[in-house]
């Protein structure tokens, strides 16, 4: 019963989830700037988890290195 529930709840968004896509304002213009600017926020968030993982690898590399520079001394 519950697998009934999630697959017409599946076939109900592909459906209707069709025409929220046609709307999207970025399908109409395919210009340079609208195209400068998928590019860009593409590149944006593609950069963006990578460098919050790399801050974080790097954040805690710098408290160990201090945390062992205290034991020592």
């Amino acid at each position: 019963m519950k697998s009934w529930r999630i697959i017409s709840a599946v076939l109900f968004a592909s459906l209707f989830g069709v025409i929220q896509a046609q709307a999207c304002p970025v399908c109409f213009q395919s210009g340079g700037e609208e195209r400068w600017a998928f590019y860009a926020t593409t590149a944006f968030l593609t950069t963006l988890p990578l460098l919050a993982v790399g801050t974080a690898v790097y954040l805690l590399y710098k408290r160990s290195q201090s945390l062992n520079t205290e034991e020592v001394s």
